[in-house]
């Protein structure tokens, strides 16, 4: 609820508590969700995407920020055109070759589905073949099992599984 303490964390932190807020259908000022949207708009850059620095769109960040629009999507329209131009912006990006690490596929897998979007099969390939015969993802092709992208990219399947089956999304406890 520490707006300044959050947003010094960057575009992560109002995404991330924008997410929880929204997780649970906590009771919070309407200003406070407010002023999250808003830095998250005021962060987008050109290209539709965000970033943690620089000028150049991240998918894992670009994604999160998408997770974190979604429930607005539908009553606001900035948040709507924000969401669309990073969904453009996402598969650009993959497009370019720019999804290096399982995380980018899971996140990407995650914003679509939080959008009622099925992702493309070319998105499931993509961390799927990060996923290692025990199960686990590593998080860089070739790598060792890692248990942030085996986390990331177990959410990403439950996400998946969540849309296909018509529940709610990831997020929505």
């Amino acid at each position: 609820l520490d707006y300044e303490q959050v947003v010094r964390q960057g575009v992560n932190g109002a995404s991330f508590a924008l997410i929880a807020l929204d997780s649970g259908g906590y009771e919070t000022p309407d200003s406070l969700r407010r002023q999250y949207l808003q830095y998250l708009l005021d962060a987008q850059l050109p290209d539709g995407g965000w970033a943690l620095a620089g000028g150049s769109a991240d998918p894992d960040v670009t994604a999160m920020a998408v997770q974190a629009l979604a429930p607005y999507c539908g009553r606001d329209d900035a948040c709507a055109q924000a969401a669309a131009a990073a969904l453009d912006c996402l598969a650009t990006l993959e497009e370019a070759g720019s999804f290096r690490t399982a995380e980018s596929y899971a996140q990407a897998i995650i914003a679509l589905c939080a959008m009622g979007t099925a992702p493309e099969q070319s998105l499931v390939d993509g961390l799927l073949s990060y996923q290692l015969s025990d199960g686990s993802f590593c998080h860089l092709s070739g790598g060792n099992a890692d248990l942030m992208a085996t986390e990331q990219g177990l959410c990403a399947l439950a996400a998946l599984a969540r849309l296909e089956s018509g529940r709610t999304s990831l997020y929505d406890m």
